[in-house]
């Protein structure tokens, strides 16, 4: 992930430009792992934006997107 890459991320999960500019400069004078950027930012009070568990993706099978599974043509149904 490029350094733009991060400043957008924290951009669109609602980090103020002044937490940023914190972080780009730590960021830069010291090369922070994506995991210390997402401590800093829970520090302050934010979620973590940069680095998503596995976890969260335990219950994606279970997740209801709202479409119906494909059903047969009324003339294959079996009453």
């Amino acid at each position: 992930m490029t350094l733009s890459d991060i400043i957008f991320e924290m951009e669109l999960g609602g980090v103020d430009n002044g937490d940023i500019s914190a972080i780009v400069n730590m960021y830069k004078e010291q090369e922070l792992p994506l995991l210390a950027i997402d401590e800093i930012l829970i520090k302050k009070g934010y979620p973590p934006i940069l680095t998503v568990g596995q976890d969260d993706y335990d219950d994606f099978d279970d997740y209801d997107n709202g479409f119906e599974e494909r059903s047969y043509h009324k003339r294959d149904w079996e009453e």
